[in-house]
């Protein structure tokens, strides 16, 4: 964190030094700074988030009891595997 601190700091200082400083060259320096130093951080993917949501709001109780045996089925497989792929990716 200290450093990304020293980073904009530096950038600040660029920008204050500079007479023109174009708006794509401030962005520029931005994300670059953001690549070096965020790296490390996993931002939340907005899929993932949109798919817990159809999840949790869209597979009632009622609708699973709509589905024909094979939907769920179905389902119930595409949904191990993918629990299955999770469980590698935490650990």
């Amino acid at each position: 964190m200290q450093k990304l601190i020293y980073t904009i700091l530096k950038i600040w200082f660029i920008f204050l030094s500079k007479e023109s400083l174009a708006v794509p060259e401030t962005d520029d320096l931005i994300k670059s700074i953001k690549a070096k130093y965020l790296k490390s951080e996993q931002s939340e993917s907005k899929e993932i988030k949109v798919i817990i949501q159809k999840i949790s709001s869209g597979l009632s109780e009622m609708t699973l009891a709509n589905a024909s045996r094979e939907q769920l089925q179905s389902l119930q497989e595409i949904l191990s595997q993918k629990l299955n792929e999770i469980g590698k990716l935490i650990g």
